[in-house]
């Protein structure tokens, strides 16, 4: 068995930053690692509609002040 521990605070800053119209596919690709979690679903998941249905923010939001508050938390430390 092996074991994955993704590193997503870089990806999720970048999509916190960028334009409304590129955060869709940088939320995708940061959920790519995890995609092989969804075999059961046919056909595969959208990565953006689970990140959408579980975390709780639209790619089209205002990000300013949550990419502010999400860049000054401290790091977790493994």
């Amino acid at each position: 068995m092996s074991i994955s521990i993704l590193d997503s605070a870089a990806d999720m800053n970048r999509v916190l930053t960028s334009d409304a119209d590129d955060r869709v596919d940088l939320i995708r690709d940061m959920g790519a690692p995890m995609a092989g979690m969804y075999q059961f679903i046919p056909g595969g998941v959208d990565m953006a509609g689970e990140h959408r249905q579980n975390f709780g923010f639209r790619p089209d939001s205002a990000m300013g002040a949550t990419a502010a508050q999400a860049s000054a938390r401290p790091r977790p430390t493994c």
